[in-house]
């Protein structure tokens, strides 16, 4: 018959060779948006009328590739309380791309945000020749947080995740 101190002491034994009941660290949580956006994608061509924003939406326009010709970083807001960033390069030789003097964008970049928040905002900071663009979110549990995006002239990185700057508390 087994005493109580034996069952004890396989009782303390298989814990502690099991990890103290310690639940394995949680996986790191995974951006709403892609880790890079490339500059050089100049695959589908849209008009300027297309690319423009209108007054319901937040824009930057920059030299993101360092050609001379602005280009356009837009915030949209979709039906769904949603919203989406898309993402132009100015054509800098429309007659080229199109035979017309029309000018027109390629589009390089369109991403939704994810259902747990919403972008609320998109500022530009200057750095050296390079403009950067900054996401802000407002999530369901109130807080807001910041997804940064660095350039160098061809492709946007993201340097923050958006657990790691979080600007108010939730």
């Amino acid at each position: 018959m087994i005493t109580c101190k034996t069952w004890f002491a396989i009782l303390l034994t298989s814990v502690i060779a099991t990890g103290c009941g310690k639940a394995p660290p949680p996986e790191p949580a995974q951006s709403a948006f892609p880790a890079e956006i490339i500059l050089t994608n100049l695959t589908e061509r849209v008009s300027a009328e297309e690319a423009r924003p209108n007054k319901d939406n937040q824009s930057v326009a920059a030299d993101f590739n360092l050609d001379g010709f602005k280009d356009l970083a837009v915030v949209r807001k979709l039906e769904s309380n949603s919203s989406e960033l898309a993402v132009y390069i100015r054509d800098p030789d429309p007659k080229a791309t199109t035979g017309s003097e029309a000018p027109g964008y390629f589009r390089v970049a369109t991403f939704q945000d994810s259902v747990v928040g919403r972008i609320v905002g998109i500022v530009s900071r200057q750095r050296g020749r390079f403009t950067d663009i900054i996401l802000l979110m407002r999530h369901e549990d109130g807080h807001t947080s910041m997804t940064h995006y660095q350039n160098d002239g061809i492709r946007f990185r993201q340097v923050a995740e958006p657990e790691q700057t979080k600007l108010t508390p939730p």
